[in-house]
C-alpha cells in the first residue's frame, strides 16, 4: 500500500491514481472539531477521483487524543469511513481508552469503509451552521479545477489561493488551516485586531478569518 503525502498543493487526485493507493488531500489535521469537519468538507469535493486501488486521504485519525468528546470521535470515524479514507491510527494504541477501543473497532463502521464497490461518500446538504462550509468546498473545488487545467506548482498555487481569498494587498505568510467564515466574537480560533470593529475582515466579503492553533498575538504571522 502506496500512502503519499504533499498535502494536496500539487492537486494529486489528478494523477496519483496512477501512481499510488492514497494521496493526502488536505493540510495536517488538528485535534480539534472544527479541523477535522474542515479536512472532510475539503475532501469531499474530490470524490470522484476515489475508486478501488486508490483513496482521497484527509490526514490521520485523532481519535484518542484527548481534543475531542467521545461523540465527536465517533462522528470523526464514520466520516472518514463512509469517505473510503484509510484509517490510519493517531493515537497510542498501547494507553487507549475503552472508549477510544470501541471507536475504533467497530465493525459495522469499518465495513462501510471496505466495501469492495468503493464509491466515496460526499457532502450533498447541509444545515444553517454549515452552510459556510459547503460555500468553502464550492469555491476550492473551482479554484481545484482551475489550477489543475493550468498545470500550476506548489507556489503559483498558494500565490493564486491568497489573491481569491484576501484580495492583492492580503499580508499574509502563509494558508494552512485558514478559512473565512461569518465573524463571531466568541470563536476562540478567530484571530482579532484593533480594527474599527475590532477584527481582521475578508476584503469582499465582511468576513473574518478563522485560524487553527495560530498564535492570538495581534500580528502574529498566520
Amino acid at each position: 500500500f502506496f500512502s503519499m503525502c504533499e498535502w494536496g498543493v500539487d492537486n494529486p487526485a489528478t494523477w496519483a491514481p496512477k501512481v499510488g493507493n492514497s494521496w493526502r488531500t488536505t493540510a495536517d489535521i488538528w485535534d480539534n472539531w472544527n479541523s477535522m469537519l474542515n479536512n472532510i468538507a475539503l475532501n469531499s469535493i474530490l470524490y470522484e477521483a476515489a475508486g478501488p486501488g486508490g483513496w482521497n486521504d484527509p490526514d490521520m485519525l485523532e481519535v484518542g487524543n484527548g481534543g475531542m468528546t467521545t461523540t465527536e470521535y465517533t462522528s470523526h470515524f464514520s466520516l472518514w469511513a463512509i469517505s473510503k479514507s484509510p484509517l490510519l491510527i493517531g493515537c497510542d494504541v498501547n494507553n487507549m481508552s475503552n472508549d477510544t477501543f470501541t471507536i475504533l473497532t467497530n465493525k459495522e463502521v469499518i465495513a462501510v469503509n471496505q466495501d469492495k464497490l468503493g464509491v466515496q461518500g460526499r457532502i450533498v446538504s447541509s444545515s444553517t451552521s454549515l452552510r459556510y462550509r459547503q460555500a468553502e468546498a464550492d469555491f476550492v473545488r473551482g479554484l481545484y479545477r482551475q489550477v489543475s487545467s493550468l498545470g500550476m506548482n506548489k507556489r503559483d498555487t498558494m500565490r493564486m489561493l491568497k489573491k481569491k481569498m484576501l484580495g492583492d494587498d492580503a499580508a499574509v505568510s502563509g494558508l494552512r488551516n485558514v478559512i473565512v467564515k461569518p465573524c463571531d466574537v466568541n470563536d476562540p480560533d478567530q484571530l482579532w485586531a484593533p480594527n474599527s470593529d475590532g477584527t481582521i475582515r475578508h476584503k469582499q466579503e465582511g468576513k473574518c478569518l478563522d485560524v487553527f492553533n495560530c498564535d492570538k498575538t495581534v500580528g502574529a504571522a498566520v
